[in-house]
């Protein structure tokens, strides 16, 4: 996953709102999760929708 995840607007760089969603996770992942984004500055929402934009990305999607 990149390390660049926020825009100079504060990640809302193609103009979209955040939108709810909810997903269930393994508690060791949702761990992993919020050390990552802790260490970078971010918030666990912007490494997500980095992390599945990045995905969908490479996949063509």
């Amino acid at each position: 996953m990149s390390d660049v995840f926020r825009a100079p607007d504060g990640g809302r760089d193609r103009g979209e709102r955040w939108v709810k969603t909810s997903v269930s996770m393994k508690p060791s992942t949702r761990r992993r999760l919020k050390q990552y984004a802790a260490s970078r500055d971010v918030t666990i929402q912007e490494a997500v929708d980095a992390a599945i934009s990045e995905y969908l990305d490479r996949e063509g999607v």
